[in-house]
């Protein structure tokens, strides 16, 4: 009965990965928080599309990260809170970041589309628009 327990045991331990990743996808590799503010007031931004603009990886083919005009966005971009605070997650190390007004034609203000250099993950990035 002790060996029908741990191998039971063991087959759950062992589990439990697979499950969570399977469920929610494996974690980021490369990651880079920040803010984006408006250059004359210097409030956050919201809805702020950012993706990677210069992936390292030569592999990595056309631009990874635009807003599509129906409201949609392609992989691997990331929208910034009411607070103009960002999150980005890849998998392939990026040197820029973009960042790129995803509904401005709707708000009526669209903010120019500017690029940041990523530098250490550690360090947060603030980039004004």
């Amino acid at each position: 009965m002790q060996i029908v327990k741990r191998s039971l045991l063991w087959v759950i331990t062992a589990a439990v990965p697979v499950v969570i990743a399977a469920c929610y996808g494996p974690a980021y590799t490369f990651t880079k928080s920040g803010r984006v503010v408006d250059r004359t007031t210097g409030a956050g931004v919201a809805n702020i599309a950012v993706s990677c603009a210069d992936p390292v990886s030569a592999a990595a083919s056309g631009d990874p990260g635009t807003a599509d005009g129906s409201g949609g966005l392609l992989p691997d971009v990331h929208l910034t809170a009411d607070d103009g605070s960002f999150y980005w997650g890849g998998f392939e190390p990026c040197r820029q970041l973009k960042f790129e007004d995803a509904d401005g034609l709707r708000a009526g203000t669209p903010y120019p589309t500017r690029t940041a250099p990523c530098g250490d993950a550690r360090q947060e990035l603030v980039v004004d628009l």
